[in-house]
């Protein structure tokens, strides 16, 4: 790794106290994946795997497999969420390579996991990957090994075996320098792609053709400095934490993608707001506050704005990054960056948090968290 990377890292780290531990794409709704599931990957450099976690009906998880995905990772937080991402029909997770610069396919049959298919992803260092509808798109921090160079995204489509095959025309660059792009998401609608600039305080809307093509990317800045970890909800609402000043914010966006701001940087009180996941009912928006070793809860409104109900919903034992909420909304799971999964019981009238389960043994580089 370059001199220049892990400078990158460690100013990082000193800024958002390990806020770049990683993180997961927030649990996709109604997946078929049964039974109730969550995912990690090691992020090894001698050989990236999943770590696969059975969830049993009080919410307690129980590790059930490791399945290698044939690439590398860094060994190192990657200052991102959804390096793992499970498809909507639950058939398939993805899972990025970050060492070896390709992104793995694994079949899901139970608890047990096949891997089946490994590709490029296109550019170097890839941190984020999303699923809709068949489509894969993936993010890679970088065009090539020069870290300075600005980020990439390319497209793919997935067959019935998991195959990934490239989506001709979508490979984009998107900015000529770095910009510490943190996360790639699909709309609900699978119309737009949006990915976080943490670096530059922008959030990027990218129109897809009918056949999933990007077109010109346009630049909204952040209501909040750090944009970082985001969902949307069930509708074009888009909630983003802001890494910077400990704040999340939402947008509503129209038909044309034009998005207005519903709630501008509100403030956590805590610091260094990174990861965030969404109640499968939309009544809830969760952020890991990793400096702070804390939680926070949001409470979404009617017109989709937020309003904070707890600075500290919960208190972690280590630097909490990646977090999820599983399907039915009843427990919440955050990766620490000492290498822990942390569960948590959701009050679903309160969206209060108690205590649950500690999972231990995790590589303490670990990223990403995924699940149903």
């Amino acid at each position: 790794m370059k001199t220049s990377r892990v400078l990158g890292v460690i100013a990082f780290a000193l800024l958002c106290a390990a806020c770049g531990a990683n993180s997961g794409e927030p649990a996709p709704s109604g997946t078929a994946t049964e039974p109730p599931m969550a995912f990690a990957m090691t992020n090894a450099e001698t050989g990236n795997a999943v770590l696969a976690y059975l969830r049993s009906s009080d919410g307690t998880l129980a590790n059930v497999a490791s399945s290698p995905t044939g690439g590398t990772g860094v060994g190192h937080g990657l200052e991102n969420q959804g390096a793992l991402a499970l498809s909507h029909d639950g058939r398939f997770l993805y899972v990025v390579n970050p060492g070896s610069n390709d992104l793995s396919v694994f079949r899901i049959s139970g608890t047990d996991l096949q891997l089946a298919n490994r590709v490029p992803s296109g550019g170097t260092l890839p941190v984020s990957v999303v699923e809709w509808s068949g489509i894969v798109y993936v993010l890679n921090r970088n065009a090539t090994s020069d870290p300075s160079s600005g980020p990439t995204i390319q497209g793919f489509r997935v067959s019935d075996s998991g195959a990934l095959s490239a989506i001709p025309g979508s490979a984009m660059r998107l900015r000529a320098a770095s910009t510490n792009a943190a996360q790639i998401g699909i709309s609900p609608d699978g119309r737009w792609l949006v990915v976080t600039e943490r670096g530059i305080d922008q959030v990027d809307l990218i129109p897809l053709s009918a056949d999933h093509i990007p077109g010109p990317v346009r630049a909204v800045p952040s209501a909040g400095h750090g944009p970082f970890g985001f969902a949307f909800s069930d509708t074009l609402r888009l909630y983003i934490a802001e890494s910077a000043a400990g704040t999340t914010s939402a947008y509503d966006l129209d038909v044309e993608g034009a998005p207005s701001v519903l709630s501008a940087a509100l403030p956590t009180q805590q610091r260094a707001t990174c990861w965030l996941a969404i109640s499968p009912d939309n009544q809830w928006v969760y952020v890991t506050n990793t400096a702070s070793r804390s939680i926070s809860s949001y409470r979404i409104s009617q017109d989709g704005s937020l309003r904070l109900v707890a600075s500290i919903a919960a208190t972690t034992a280590a630097p909490p990054v990646d977090v999820i909420v599983d399907t039915a909304g009843a427990h919440l799971s955050v990766l620490t960056t000492d290498g822990s999964i942390e569960t948590f019981l959701i009050d679903r009238s309160l969206g209060s948090l108690t205590s649950l389960q500690t999972v231990s043994s995790l590589p303490a580089g670990a990223n990403g968290l995924t699940g149903n």
